[in-house]
């Protein structure tokens, strides 16, 4: 913050926190992307962080992580993996006796 003494915000989006905190120039000086200024008039302040490299973009950073299978995932990946060869074997046997049929 550059111009106000204080504000006060409501962090809770970011939080979770249903308080309003205040924020001063000279301790917690530091506004939050997607929090609410609730009080305090034509405050000014000076962008140092956006995108991943804000608070919020940190916190969702975090939470992407990489799919892992659950157990029924790879059960279901393995069946279908023995359908399919059973079902390519029963093709082929049936190419091979239909064509036998057909040679006297």
């Amino acid at each position: 913050m550059l111009s106000m003494e204080f504000v006060k915000c409501n962090e809770s989006s970011l939080t979770g926190e249903p308080d309003d905190l205040k924020k001063t120039r000279d301790k917690d000086c530091f506004l939050l992307s997607s929090c609410l200024v609730t009080e305090g008039e034509e405050c000014r302040a000076l962008v140092i962080g956006i995108g991943l490299h804000s608070q919020w973009g940190k916190i969702k950073a975090n939470l992407v992580t990489e799919s892992v299978n659950t157990p029924l995932q790879d059960k279901l990946e393995e069946m279908t993996k023995q359908v399919l060869i059973y079902l390519f074997f029963n093709y082929i046997s049936y190419r091979i006796f239909s064509i036998c049929r057909e040679v006297p």
